[in-house]
């Protein structure tokens, strides 16, 4: 597989942010509103894939309905990410982080990732862990660091 290098990214933010900048009203869904800002006005420079809004328009979907679910897709593409395509070249990078534990879609996540350089991740779920090349750290940690 070859390595596609991105330009200098902080982070590559899973699709657990956004739905939780979405939808918690408590603390952890205020952090993520607070990174998502930083995003916003490019003092943090985090990645995400096409794979993110698929999981976002759906979760969103689910609770909140399909036009909020849009407009709320809307406001992610208009921020200033990274974007990084998903190329054949990851399927047996994501097929290997399968066997280590991943389900299908965050195993896609994290050989994106890889391909792209990127090592950090932004999530909430812990089984990122079992992946040695990425280091996954918490909205907390990320809103913490900023």
């Amino acid at each position: 597989m070859s390595s596609r290098k991105a330009t200098v990214i902080d982070l590559y933010l899973d699709s657990n942010v956004f739905l939780f900048a979405a939808l918690d009203t408590g603390k952890t869904g205020n952090d993520a509103k607070v990174l998502l800002k930083k995003v916003s006005d490019g003092s943090v420079k985090a990645a995400i894939s096409p794979l993110v809004l698929d999981e976002v328009m759906w979760g969103v979907q689910k609770i909140m309905g399909r036009e909020y679910s849009n407009r709320y897709v809307a406001g992610i593409v208009s921020t200033p990410f990274t974007w990084l395509d998903i190329a054949f070249s990851c399927v047996e990078t994501a097929r290997s982080y399968y066997k280590q534990g991943l389900n299908p879609r965050d195993a896609f996540h994290a050989a994106v990732m890889t391909d792209y350089g990127i090592n950090v991740i932004v999530s909430e779920d812990a089984h990122f862990d079992k992946i040695k090349d990425l280091k996954r750290i918490s909205i907390k940690e990320a809103f913490k660091g900023i």
